[in-house]
């Protein structure tokens, strides 16, 4: 049946395995792209929300107090990324 199809697609079923499968993984890794530059894009998000307001206001942030920052948006980054997914989703599912 594979043959077949192949055959009907005017190739060999190795040809034609061959590209089902890099098509299949060309698209998998293009989701995992997205998905952490989604998420790298959160932290972004996440970091200046939490620095601007005080910067804005005149206020220094200490080396300590940033680098808490940073290994705070590092640690919940994904997971906030993954809740505003689900969020939407939801948001689109009603």
């Amino acid at each position: 049946m594979l043959e077949s199809f192949a055959w009907s697609k005017g190739t060999t079923i190795a040809d034609w395995a061959r590209e089902a499968l890099l098509h299949n993984f060309g698209a998998q890794g293009s989701a995992a792209m997205e998905m952490h530059i989604f998420t790298e894009l959160v932290g972004i998000q996440m970091l200046l929300m939490k620095t601007l307001e005080p910067l804005l206001r005149g206020e220094r942030i200490a080396q300590d107090q940033l680098n808490i920052l940073f290994r705070q948006v590092q640690t919940t980054k994904a997971a906030q990324a993954q809740e505003l997914l689900a969020k939407r989703s939801q948001n689109r599912e009603k």
